[in-house]
C-alpha cells in the first residue's frame, strides 16, 4: 500500500459517553487524523480496547474534553526528550511531597476541632482530613465504611478498626437478625461488617440487592463486592490472567495478607466466579419472549438473509484440556451460543470415520499436515480435547466453535459449515488453510456442501504449490475483494493465552470461560466496527489507486492494453495449473509393441548373466509371458517377421518416442522454470526476516530442487551437447523452450516476463480493490440497518412490557433494555457520522441517501 498523504494537525474534541451496562465508556474521534508513524508504533491501541465492563450509571450529559494538537514541527523524539527532561526534574519534589503526606499536618480534628494526641486519617478519603477517633466512626459509618483508615501513633501507622455495619433491609420487620460476615470490598480490601438480614428475602437475594455476591449459595460467610468481580473479569479476559494471579495482585494494590488471599482464591473457585461472570451475561440479555434481540455477538456487518459472507476456518492444538482435569457437574452455563454440543461432534466424527472419510488424497500440497488422516487417527494419550477448531467472519468477529479430540480431520470443518448453512440463505465464501485439499473433499464426500467457494487465505497461500496458490488465492479468485482470510489467526492469539488456564479446567467451565472470551472478543470487534469499515474503505481505494497507476505505467511503456493483461493472466493461469494434470499419451500398438521388444531383450541379457537358479526359473517365466504378448500382437496386426534393431519400423517408432519423451520433458521443465520465477520475483517484495519471506523462500527452494533434477535427467538421457546449464533452464522466456506451441506465441511480443508478471499483479489488485470498495460499502449499509433493526425490536419489547402492570423486577429488565437501545443509537449515530465522512466527503456526495436505500445499483454508482 503507498503511504497515506500527511494531513495538517488540528485541534480534537473527544467526547466521554458512559453507555449501559452492556458497554463501557467509548470516545468518538475523526477517522480522517492520520497519527504519524512513531506514534502508531509506539502507542497501537489495542484489539480489545473497548472493555466490556461498563459502569453502572448514565452520565446525564457529555462534557467535552479538549486535546490540545501538539505543535507539527516537534517530532515524537523531541516530545518523548522534553518528557523524561520534565519527570527529572521534579522527581525529589515528588518525593518530598509524598514523606509529607505520611505523617498527619495537624493534631486538631477537622470536625469538632479538638486537639488529639494520636490522630486518625483516612487513606481513601481525598483530602485525607485528621479526625478524632469519634469523629473517625461517625463520618464513615454511612457511606464509607470501607475506607481504609489509620492512626498515627508512636511516630508510626497502624490499621485503625471500627464496627462496620450493613444493613440489606429497606423496611421495618420483625423477623430482622443479624450476621457477622467478612466482606472484600470494591477495592479489594477486606472487613469484619456486621450485616443486618431480613427474613423475608434470603441472604444471597438481600446480598445482591445491594451490590454484594454471596460467596455460596446457602448460608454464605462472607460476600464480594460487584465491582471488584467486574474489575477480576476484566483483568481476567483482557490480560488471560488466572484467578489466583488476579488474588494475589490484591495483595500489593489493597494490602491483602497471604491467608485472606487464600481464603478469597478457594471462595471464587468454588463455583462462585463462574456464577458471577453467568449472572453478569444474563442481566445484560434478560429473557424475553422475543429471541430476535441480539446477545451482543453478532456481525452488524454481515447479511443477514441473502448476500454474500466470508467465513475463516481454522484449529488451534493449544487449546488443550487434560484428562485428570476433573469431571463437570453439569453442561455450560452457555450451552450452544459458540461451542457445538461435545456428544454432537462425537457422534458425527464417528460416524464420519465409519464412513470411509478419511482416506489419504491421491496428491498432496507440499506438506500440510491437516486433515491427514495417518497423522489423525489417534487421540493424545493424557489430553481429552487436543484443541479448537472455529470460525470467524472476515470482520473478525467468532461464529462457530468446537472442542476436537483428534487432529484436524475433514469432520470438523463439514459439521461446522453444516451447522452454519441450516436455515440459512446466506452464500459463504469459506477461507480455509488447505482449502487446495477440501475442495475435492468436499466435491467427492459432501455434495451438499458443493455450492461453497472455498479460498487459501493470503499468508497460508505461500506455504503451498504455485498452482494452488494461482487457483485458490484470495488475491486471483473474484468477488473476494481484499479478504486476507487471517481473521482466526488474529483471534488465537488473543484466545491462546488462555491455554494454561483452560487445561486444568472441568469441560464446562473450560467452554464458559472461552465463550466469555469469544463474547469479549467480539464485544471489541462491534464496538469499533465503524472504524474498521472505514480503514478498509480507504485501504480498498489506496490499493486500487496504486494498481491503477501501475497499469497505465505498463501500457504506456510497452502499447499493450488491460485486455492483453488479462489474456497474460490467463496464460500465467494455464501455464501454472498444467503440470500434473496433462493426460498421458495414448500409446498405440506400434509403440506397445516395441516397448515388449526392449522388455525381451532386456531379459535375455539378464538371464545370460545371471548364475542363480531360481532366478534364472523367474526370468525364464517372464520371458515366455513377454512372448506370448509379442505373438498376440503380431497376429492382430499381421507382422509376418518379428521387428530387429535394424529394421526401419523399429528405428521410426524409436525415434518417435524419443522425440515424444524429450517434448514432455521439457514442458515438464518449462512448467518449473514459471514456478521459480513467479516465485523469485515474489521473494523480492518482502524482507529477509518477514515471515511471508521464510515461506516464500522454502517453496523457491523446493522449486529449484525439482528444476534442477529435471535437467539432470535431460542431460543423462539426451546428451545435448554441450549440456543444458541451470541459468539457461530457469528461464522460461529461453530459446531452449522455443519449439513449444504455447512459447512461440508468447516470444512474439518480447516483453520481459517480469513486466507481465507485475503488471498481471497490478491488474489482480485492481480488481480486487474496487471489489473491496463495493463489498465495504455494503457492509456499512448492513451495519446501520443492524442498528436499526436492533432498536426497532428493543423498543417494541418495551412497549409490549409497558402494556402491563409491572412489578420491581419488570422495570429493572425495562431499564436495561433502554440502557442497551441507548447504546445501539450512540453505536449508529458514531457510525453513521464515520461513514458519512468516508463516503460523502471522498465523493461529494450525500452518504444516507446510499446507506440507507434498498437498490444496490446505488453501491455501484457510488463506487464508479
Amino acid at each position: 500500500m503507498p503511504p497515506k498523504p500527511k494531513i495538517r494537525q488540528r485541534k480534537l474534541q473527544f467526547f466521554h459517553t458512559r453507555v449501559c451496562d452492556h458497554r463501557s465508556e467509548r470516545a468518538t474521534f475523526d477517522y480522517f487524523k492520520q497519527p504519524s508513524t512513531e506514534e502508531a508504533s509506539d502507542g497501537e491501541r489495542n484489539r480489545t480496547d473497548h472493555p466490556t465492563a461498563p459502569p453502572d450509571v448514565l452520565d446525564s450529559a457529555e462534557t467535552p474534553l479538549v486535546v490540545e494538537a501538539v505543535k507539527p514541527t516537534q517530532t515524537f523524539r523531541s516530545r518523548k526528550a522534553d518528557s523524561v527532561k520534565a519527570w527529572q526534574n521534579i522527581r525529589s519534589k515528588l518525593r518530598s511531597a509524598y514523606y509529607q503526606s505520611i505523617v498527619p499536618t495537624s493534631e486538631e480534628c477537622d470536625i469538632c476541632h479538638e486537639e488529639i494526641p494520636n490522630p486518625f486519617f483516612c487513606c481513601d478519603c481525598s483530602t485525607q482530613p485528621v479526625f478524632c477517633e469519634d469523629c473517625a466512626v461517625q463520618s464513615h459509618h454511612q457511606n464509607a465504611q470501607f475506607h481504609k483508615q489509620l492512626q498515627y501513633k508512636d511516630g508510626t501507622r497502624c490499621r485503625f478498626e471500627f464496627r462496620r455495619e450493613l444493613s440489606t433491609t429497606t423496611h421495618n420487620c420483625d423477623e430482622q437478625y443479624m450476621k457477622s460476615m467478612t466482606i472484600f470490598e470494591r477495592n479489594g480490601s477486606s472487613f469484619s461488617y456486621q450485616v443486618t438480614f431480613c427474613r423475608c428475602l434470603t441472604e444471597m437475594e438481600s446480598l445482591v440487592k445491594f451490590g454484594y455476591w454471596p460467596s455460596s449459595p446457602v448460608d454464605p460467610a462472607n460476600a464480594i463486592s460487584m465491582n471488584l468481580l467486574q474489575w477480576m473479569t476484566g483483568s481476567l479476559l483482557e490480560t488471560n490472567s488466572s484467578v489466583k494471579s488476579i488474588c494475589q495482585s490484591l495483595k500489593v494494590s489493597a494490602g491483602l495478607n497471604d491467608g485472606e488471599v487464600t481464603y478469597l482464591y478457594r471462595t471464587l473457585t468454588n463455583e462462585t466466579f463462574e456464577e458471577y461472570r453467568h449472572f453478569r451475561f444474563c442481566v445484560s440479555n434478560p429473557p424475553l419472549e422475543s429471541t430476535d434481540i441480539d446477545d451482543g455477538a453478532s456481525c452488524p456487518a454481515c447479511p443477514k438473509e441473502g448476500g454474500e459472507a466470508f467465513i475463516s476456518l481454522d484449529a488451534n492444538f493449544g487449546l488443550v484440556r487434560k484428562k485428570n482435569s476433573g469431571s463437570s457437574n453439569e453442561p455450560p452455563k452457555h450451552a450452544s451460543r459458540y461451542f457445538i454440543e461435545q456428544n454432537i461432534v462425537d457422534s458425527f466424527v464417528e460416524a464420519y470415520d465409519a464412513d470411509g472419510a478419511y482416506r489419504e488424497d491421491d496428491k498432496e500440497c507440499s506438506n500440510f499436515q491437516a486433515a491427514s488422516a495417518v497423522r489423525a487417527k489417534n487421540k493424545a494419550a493424557n489430553l481429552d480435547a487436543t484443541g479448537v477448531f472455529g470460525s470467524a467472519c472476515r470482520h473478525g468477529i467468532p461464529h462457530i466453535f468446537l472442542s476436537m479430540c483428534h487432529g484436524e480431520r475433514y469432520a470438523y470443518p463439514a459439521l461446522l459449515l453444516k451447522t452454519l448453512v441450516e436455515g440459512c440463505s446466506v452464500h459463504y465464501h469459506v477461507i480455509y488453510d488447505i482449502a487446495c485439499k477440501f475442495d475435492g473433499h468436499i466435491q467427492k464426500r459432501m455434495p451438499w456442501l458443493s455450492g461453497f467457494d472455498v479460498a487459501l487465505p493470503v499468508f497460508h497461500a505461500y506455504g503451498h504449490k504455485l498452482p494452488c496458490q494461482i487457483l485458490y488465492s484470495t488475491r486471483w479468485k473474484t468477488n473476494y475483494g481484499l479478504t486476507d482470510g487471517e481473521c482466526m489467526e488474529r483471534l488465537w492469539s488473543y484466545l491462546r493465552k488462555f491455554s494454561h488456564v483452560t487445561k486444568e479446567m472441568t469441560p464446562s467451565h473450560r467452554i464458559d470461560l472461552l465463550s466469555d472470551a469469544l463474547f469479549h472478543f467480539a464485544s471489541g470487534k462491534i464496538a469499533n466496527i465503524g472504524n474498521a469499515l472505514c480503514m478498509s474503505l480507504q485501504k480498498g481505494r489506496d490499493v486500487a489507486k496504486q494498481s491503477q497507476c501501475q497499469l497505465q505505467q505498463v501500457c504506456s511503456s510497452h502499447n499493450v492494453s488491460v485486455e492483453a493483461i488479462k489474456q497474460w493472466r490467463q496464460e500465467a493461469k494455464d501455464q501454472l495449473t498444467q503440470h500434473g494434470k496433462s493426460k498421458r499419451h495414448k500409446q498405440g500398438w506400434k509403440e506397445t509393441y516395441f516397448i515388449k521388444l526392449q522388455y525381451h531383450q532386456h531379459l535375455c541379457t539378464e538371464i545370460l548373466l545371471c548364475e542363480d537358479q531360481e532366478q534364472v526359473m523367474l526370468l525364464n517365466s517372464h520371458i515366455r509371458q513377454v512372448l506370448n504378448e509379442l505373438r498376440a500382437i503380431e497376429e492382430k496386426n499381421g507382422i509376418s517377421s518379428r521387428w530387429t534393431c535394424d529394421s526401419s519400423e523399429y528405428i521410426e517408432v524409436e525415434v518417435a518416442l524419443r522425440s515424444q519423451k524429450m517434448k514432455m520433458l521439457k514442458e515438464k521443465m518449462r512448467c518449473q522454470a514459471v514456478e521459480y520465477s513467479y516465485l523469485k520475483e515474489i521473494s523480492r517484495k518482502y524482507s529477509d526476516g518477514q515471515a511471508i519471506a521464510q515461506r516464500v523462500s522454502r517453496q523457491l527452494i523446493r522449486a529449484s530442487r525439482s528444476l534442477k533434477k529435471s535437467i539432470k535427467t535431460y542431460n543423462e538421457e539426451f546428451l545435448p551437447q554441450p549440456p543444458i546449464p541451470y541459468t539457461q533452464a530457469a528461464d522460461p522466456s529461453n530459446e531452449f523452450y522455443h519449439h513449444l506451441h504455447e512459447m512461440q506465441q508468447q516470444s512474439s511480443d518480447m516483453i520481459p516476463a517480469r513486466v507481465k508478471q507485475n503488471a498481471v499483479d497490478a491488474l489482480n489488485m485492481n480488481e480486487r480493490g474496487l471489489e473491496e470498495q463495493r463489498l465495504v460499502t455494503t457492509e456499512m449499509k448492513n451495519s446501520i440497518n443492524f442498528f436499526k433493526q436492533q432498536i426497532e425490536r428493543i423498543e417494541s419489547q418495551l412497549s409490549r412490557l409497558n402494556t402491563v402492570a409491572m412489578q420491581e423486577e419488570e422495570n429493572g429488565i425495562c431499564c436495561l433494555l433502554r440502557e442497551k437501545a441507548t447504546y445501539y443509537k450512540k453505536l449508529m449515530e458514531t457510525c453513521s457520522e464515520q461513514f458519512r465522512r468516508a463516503i460523502g466527503g471522498y465523493i461529494g456526495i450525500d452518504a444516507n441517501e446510499v446507506l440507507l436505500s434498498d437498490d444496490d445499483e446505488d453501491l455501484d454508482e457510488t463506487i464508479d
